[in-house]
């Protein structure tokens, strides 16, 4: 899919906006997200596949979510206005893939919540990102 931006990002940002674009043009993925401090049967998961996405919390069932969700998330990334006050730190693992460390800020709501996101160096994919009290992990096929 086309990426047209309605604005352009700070270009300390450009990975962050690249990556997030990147992993929804996958045709598979899966994000956990959990609070910190709480259990892990309370993470919510989403993934997107060959049915479109869906989600479910701990192990319960999968259920559908709205058609518009991908769309939703798509505009957020095309405003070029999510992420702000970036800046590249060192390469850290994630599991066994080495991933760059970003920070940022989003300015989703009214007070810029600050945040950090590890950016695979091999593939350019997010595989996790902390802010806002929470921590969400993603997997892709490979």
């Amino acid at each position: 899919m086309s990426w047209a931006l309605a604005g352009a990002p700070e270009p300390a940002c450009a990975p962050l906006y690249a990556a997030a674009r990147k992993a929804l043009d996958q045709p598979r993925l899966e994000r956990t997200s959990a609070l910190q401090g709480r259990p892990a049967d309370e993470a919510t998961t989403v993934r997107k596949g060959a049915n479109g996405w869906e989600s479910r919390q701990g192990n319960q069932p999968w259920r559908p979510l709205p058609a518009n969700f991908e769309s939703t998330e798509r505009a957020l990334l095309q405003s070029a206005s999510l992420y702000t006050a970036c800046a590249a730190g060192e390469v850290e693992p994630v599991g066994e893939e080495p991933a760059r460390v970003y920070t940022y800020e989003t300015t989703i709501g009214p007070i810029p919540t600050p945040g950090r996101m590890w950016i695979s160096v091999a593939r350019g994919l997010p595989l996790k990102v902390e802010g806002g009290g929470a921590t969400q992990t993603s997997r892709y096929d490979r």
